[in-house]
């Protein structure tokens, strides 16, 4: 009994890094990943993103090949106080170019070229 009840837990846990880390989003886990480090070294904080606009725009290279760019917007809260939160409007510019990725063994590097914060309150 005991041992089942540790299974069960080590896969609640080890299942809920797969969940998306930004509320309300369509983007690829990686990508998230990938846009939660940047705003981390860019802004300095760690904020509960939440996805407010995404605009793609795919750009043909060459031969076929489909680079797609990404314009997002995100809101991001970081906790101050019991129930007071600042909030900030985080802009990105991403790229998911058409070729592998050997970090992550998979089609498809994602690239963040830009990250704007600005906190509103």
């Amino acid at each position: 009994m005991k041992t089942n009840l540790l299974t069960i837990v080590f896969i609640l846990i080890a299942s809920s890094s797969v969940f998306a880390k930004i509320r309300n989003s369509g983007l690829e886990e990686r990508h998230q990943a990938l846009i939660e480090q940047e705003v981390y070294k860019s802004c300095g904080i760690s904020p509960i993103l939440t996805e407010v606009f995404v605009q793609e725009e795919q750009v043909r290279i060459d031969n076929g090949i489909v680079d797609i760019h990404y314009r997002i917007q995100l809101e991001g809260k970081v906790g101050i106080d019991q129930y007071i939160y600042d909030t900030y409007k985080i802009n990105v510019s991403s790229t998911q170019s058409a070729m592998y990725d050997h970090n992550t063994q998979n089609w498809g590097a994602y690239t963040v070229e830009v990250v704007n914060c600005l906190q509103l309150n």
